[in-house]
């Protein structure tokens, strides 16, 4: 079981070729209309999709920076059709019955991950540079690991899987991906879309264990009755791993680049529990072993 991280390409305006999610939360920005506080906004300018709240009356020709620093706007979040592009994996993209984009990537690219899904189906087609189709992946969301009789499958939930990588993909630069999240019927959503360069830490081991961080609040009254307030969360893991002897250099060098770089982690791929978008706090390697070292890696994932 091979553990992995995945160098992300960030889709940008130049990289997004095309997408049936339309960019109409609210109406845009205009320098030229005098708002009123908590009046709300999309600002668009360049790479900036946001949407944008007024903090304050009288707020005219004042553009939205999207900064902390800004007095006079305050950003809410991206736009929807950018919302599987931030740095956010809670935050969701959602269209009615599908979302499709098509994506440019311009380095070499060999892995995509999909989080926080809710779907049917996914479907994959890559383009080379050519034109020429190079890769294609259906998947099935919908899972039967809790179906074991026959009672269970008439009458157990149906569960969907909630994260997909794909980490088969020839690699190829300069190639678009054409990526079908399907939900007939229903609301496709998204939470996280990455095209991106797979890199290889070592083999995980047993032990690896997986978590979460629960934003939400939980207040108990005088009486003992909660009050629970739904917040984002993100998740955790501890990651074990065997890494070979010539490569330990190499690994600790690839985790010291990527100390405050978003990366998706991949523990293995037997589990999507083991797919995070996010950050390591630290490592450790201990040289224990003649021919392998243990490699350790605390992992945060954006909320």
């Amino acid at each position: 079981m091979q553990f992995n991280i995945i160098k992300p390409e960030y889709t940008i305006d130049a990289t997004l070729n095309g997408t049936s999610v339309a960019e109409n939360d609210y109406l845009v920005w205009d320098g030229t209309v005098n708002y009123a506080l908590n009046d709300t906004r999309i600002y668009v300018a360049g790479d900036l999709h946001i949407v944008v709240r007024s903090l304050v009356a009288d707020n005219l020709g004042n553009i939205p920076t999207g900064l902390i620093t800004d007095t006079n706007w305050i950003k809410i979040s991206e736009t929807n059709r950018w919302k599987m592009f931030d740095q956010k994996t809670t935050s969701q993209t959602f269209n009615n019955n599908s979302i499709s984009v098509s994506l440019l990537g311009i380095n070499t690219m060999d892995s995509i991950a999909l989080l926080n899904l809710d779907a049917l189906s996914v479907d994959v087609s890559i383009l080379n540079k050519d034109d020429v189709e190079v890769y294609t992946s259906s998947t099935n969301l919908v899972t039967t690991d809790n179906v074991y009789d026959w009672y269970t499958y008439y009458f157990a939930p149906i569960i969907r899987k909630k994260d997909l990588v794909l980490l088969d993909i020839p690699p190829y630069g300069q190639i678009t991906a054409n990526i079908n999240i399907n939900y007939d019927g229903s609301v496709a959503k998204c939470g996280t879309c990455l095209l991106g360069k797979k890199i290889d830490l070592g083999v995980s081991r047993f032990g690896t264990k997986v978590s979460n961080i629960d934003y939400s609040v939980k207040e108990a009254d005088d009486f003992g009755d909660f009050q629970i307030t739904e917040r984002g969360y993100s998740k955790t893991m501890d990651v074990l791993a065997y890494v070979e002897k010539p490569f330990t250099d190499y690994t600790a060098n690839i985790l010291n680049q990527f100390r405050a770089t978003p990366v998706v982690y991949v523990a293995t791929e037997q589990y999507t529990s083991s797919y995070i978008y996010g950050f390591h706090k630290n490592y450790e390697i201990d040289y224990t072993h003649p021919n392998q070292n243990e490699l350790s890696v605390e992992v945060y994932g954006l909320s």
